[in-house]
């Protein structure tokens, strides 16, 4: 039987940027992760694996999703072995809504 501790959340989440059907996101992580889950709007789009001891930047582009303009919810939750952290969330819209010509 695993004594891992729960991984903390993902610290610092930031939208960096999108196009008409991705989302670029940012975060920070503490602790030791074996890996991430990514979702959309609550579909899991991704696993993202990575272990670590120490602050690490990641950097993950959801792809493929299936509105342009729409708006999206982002959650990232790590993982350490069977345990979940709590997840942090980023919404926004996709593509360049506010863009001014």
């Amino acid at each position: 039987m695993c004594m891992c501790p729960v991984p903390s959340k993902p610290e610092d989440p930031v939208y960096l940027s999108s196009t008409e059907s991705t989302v670029t996101l940012s975060w920070e992580q503490s602790g030791t992760v074996d890996n991430y889950i990514v979702a959309y709007n609550n579909t899991v789009t991704s696993s993202v694996n990575f272990t670590s001891d120490s602050n690490v930047s990641m950097l993950v582009t959801v792809s493929d999703l299936p509105t342009p303009g729409a708006y999206y919810c982002i959650s990232v939750t790590a993982v350490s072995g069977h345990l979940h952290s709590d997840s942090v969330v980023l919404c926004n819209f996709t593509g360049k809504l506010f863009q001014l010509f």
